[in-house]
Parts: C-alpha cells; sequence; structure tokens
C-alpha cells in the first residue's frame, strides 16, 4: 500500500497535535487553492478550518481563506446533522424493538474523538448489528422508508459483511446494518460474540445505545483501511491516531495480535500499524508489529491457512480497487464451483437496482444502463487483472518496527 502525497502544511497540521509544530501558513491566498484541494480530498476540511478559527492573531488572509471554505463546510455540516438526526431516529426504533445495535464510525466516531458531529465528513450511517438479528433491522429499516439494494436476491447475506439499504430525502441517505467488523476475506472469522461482550452502554447522538470497546473500535479502523486500501482518505489514519492517544492504555495490544492471528490478518494489521506510526508518530508499542509479523510455522491459535490464504496479504496490499483486491479475495477463498460462479455473476452482472442506484441513473436510463454495464465489466475486469499480477510480483520487504 503506498503511502499517500500529502501537501506539507496539512501534513504538519495533522502533526501538531502529536510531535511538530505547525510550519508556516501560506501567506498569499492564491497558494490556499492547493492546500484547500488537499484538505478536501482527505476530508480534512474541518480539522483545517478548527486550526484557522483558533489562531490567537486572525490575519486577513487568514480571514479571506475561512470565507473560501465556508460553503464547502457548510455543506459538510448540513450533511452531518441530517445523518445525525437519522441515525437517532434509527437508534430509537431499533431500542424499541429489543434489538442490539452499536453506531460504528459516523457521528459516533466524531463525537468520541472531537465531541463535535460536524467535525468530521461522512456519507452514510454504518451500524453493528447481529447476524441472526438482520430480518428484524431489515423490517425496522423498511417501516422507516428504506429500501434494500442487493447484487441479485439474497448476495449480500451469503457473500458480504453488510446488507445496504437506501432512503431518499434531500438527495439519499445510505445506512449499512454490519454483522462483523471485519471485512472479506476474512469477514466470518472475527469472534463476534466477544465482541458483543466487551460493548459498553453509551450514549451516541443522545440516544442510549452501545458501543464497541476501544480495542475492537481499534481493529475496526485498521480493518477498515485494509478495505478501502489507496482509497482511503488521510483522515482515516490521523483518527486512528487520535484514538490511540486519547487512552492508551486502554488499548489490549496482546487481544489486537491474537485476533490478527485468528483472522490471517497480522501482516496486513503491521502494515496499517506501521503507516499510522510513521505519520504521526504514533505510540503503538515496538513488540506489536513484530509480534503482528511473526507467523509460526504451526499455529494453535487460529484456523489453518491454505495456499491462498498466504497470497491474500500481497493482493489485499495491491494498488487494484475494493472490486478487484477484496472480491478476487473472496473469490479464491470460496469453496465449490456453484458458489463461485453465483459470486461472479453477482459482481459483474448486479441487479438493474443496484446499478441504477450506484451509478445515478434514472429508471428511463436503459441506454445508458447497458453502457454502465460494459464500462462496470470492463473495471472490475481490469481491477482483477491487477490483483492477479499483484499475487505473482510481490516481494516482501523488511519491515522496521516502531521503537519500544
Amino acid at each position: 500500500m503506498t503511502r499517500p502525497t500529502i501537501h506539507p502544511f496539512l501534513m504538519n497540521l495533522l502533526r501538531e497535535s502529536s510531535t511538530q509544530p505547525v510550519a508556516p501558513a501560506p501567506g498569499d491566498v492564491a497558494q490556499w487553492d492547493s492546500l484547500i484541494e488537499a484538505a478536501e480530498q482527505h476530508n480534512l476540511l474541518p480539522a483545517l478550518s478548527h486550526w484557522l478559527t483558533g489562531l490567537e492573531e486572525r490575519e486577513r488572509t487568514h480571514a479571506l481563506v475561512l470565507k473560501r471554505m465556508k460553503p464547502l463546510l457548510a455543506g459538510i455540516a448540513v450533511q452531518n446533522l441530517m445523518l445525525t438526526e437519522e441515525l437517532a431516529l434509527i437508534l430509537r426504533r431499533l431500542h424499541q424493538r429489543q434489538i442490539p445495535c452499536m453506531p460504528i464510525r459516523g457521528p459516533a466516531l466524531a463525537e468520541q474523538l472531537y465531541g463535535d458531529v460536524t467535525a468530521r465528513a461522512m456519507g452514510d450511517l454504518d451500524l453493528l448489528v447481529q447476524r441472526e438479528r438482520l430480518s428484524d433491522v431489515a423490517q425496522t429499516l423498511a417501516e422507516l422508508d428504506y429500501r434494500e439494494i442487493d447484487r441479485r436476491p439474497g448476495f449480500a447475506r451469503t457473500y458480504s459483511y453488510t446488507l445496504e439499504f437506501v432512503k431518499t430525502r434531500h438527495g439519499s441517505i445510505y445506512v449499512e446494518p454490519h454483522w462483523t467488523i471485519a471485512y472479506p476475506p476474512f469477514a466470518d472469522l472475527v469472534d463476534m460474540d466477544g465482541v458483543w461482550q466487551r460493548a459498553r452502554p453509551s450514549k451516541v447522538v443522545g440516544v442510549d445505545t452501545l458501543a464497541l470497546s476501544r480495542t475492537d473500535l481499534l481493529l475496526h479502523l485498521c480493518f477498515h483501511l485494509i478495505h478501502k486500501g489507496e482509497q482511503a482518505p488521510l483522515l482515516w489514519s490521523y483518527e486512528l491516531d487520535r484514538l490511540i492517544r486519547q487512552d492508551p492504555d486502554a488499548i489490549d495490544w496482546p487481544h489486537i495480535v491474537h485476533t490478527a492471528r485468528q483472522t490471517g490478518q497480522g501482516e496486513l494489521l503491521a502494515n496499517i500499524l506501521s503507516e499510522v506510526h510513521a505519520l504521526f508518530d504514533s505510540p503503538i508499542p515496538g513488540a506489536v508489529v513484530a509480534q503482528l509479523t511473526a507467523w509460526p510455522e504451526a499455529r494453535q491459535d487460529g484456523p489453518p491457512r491454505g495456499f491462498w490464504h498466504r497470497r491474500f496479504t500481497p493482493l489485499l496490499l495491491g494498488e487494484s480497487g475494493v472490486d478487484g483486491r477484496e472480491s478476487l479475495a473472496q473469490l479464491l477463498a470460496m469453496k465449490g464451483l456453484g458458489a463461485k460462479w453465483r459470486y461472479v455473476c453477482g459482481i459483474l452482472f448486479p441487479s438493474s437496482d443496484f446499478m441504477r442506484t450506484h451509478y445515478g441513473l434514472s429508471e428511463c436510463g436503459h441506454p445508458w444502463l447497458g453502457v454502465r454495464y460494459v464500462a462496470r465489466l470492463l473495471s472490475v475486469l481490469w481491477e482483477g487483472s491487477k490483483g492477479l499480477v499483484s499475487l505473482v510480483a510481490f516481494r516482501p520487504t523488511p519491515r522496521q518496527s516502531p521503537p519500544r
């Protein structure tokens, strides 16, 4: 996974809370254009705005920059407040029906890390629910005017890690009920009974609910970074650093190592934690990365790793998109030709409703729908081919552990 190239001032701004002072800001308004563009690309506009607003000496240049950013920040705030209101409604309805639920990322993470739901950009709502209660969750969301979107009937429940629902309200609101904190091809390897047992009572967006333990939240955020790969904005790495620094003693590092070994994600987690440490000098114990990468020949604390499982690390660290990396890994891990065929058909040729929703096509856009199918087919095949190349071309490099 390639470390992102970040505007130097923006990078130093994020490091201010950890080890380094902020470098001098651009003195010309015109020079701020690239900085604002970089902040928007990495979901860091609220962080930049917070720094500018908190300056002791308000220079004229900074006031002009804030004025230029104001419409963008207003859009983020409006979107976040709408999502927060919707999340509160969903949590209350699930609580009334006695359906356990934990909001993950989104407004819940904004409140935990910043104490302000408008402090981070977000695009949808993610919930963690119990797999055996999926039908109840789906019914509850349907009563709130959400409709389920699936590649094919039953595809998500069989092959995925989440369902997907959409509601038309000032645009579209997406809700994804997850039943695991991990992602394919490891989605079903996490001990979710333990995750629910470690959950703690919490209040999110003013509603009494449950929340992930700090350790499980750290794991989930790491898994989410692995899931998105190079598509992940810098904000997500920054928030891992913030989460660790909030209460370092509350992180159960031995449990993180144990979970990595159980699920076969040691190298992947080591890669993420090493990157976060390199970017922000995060207080990650030096022994953790070494333990994550030190796989014994015969393991007693996890499932056996087959040939393809040993190859998933280079594949998932490759440069192809999610449909190239994760989908290929899931396909290789799957057993049975029939299951593989149904999976491939769902990935390459999803339902017309899925295509219209995800590509913004109207009900009358039949000619464009066909074009989109062809474009999607070519894109997935290209991403998959890049994933295959990464399996063959990957060469491990020595990794330096963070200092103790």
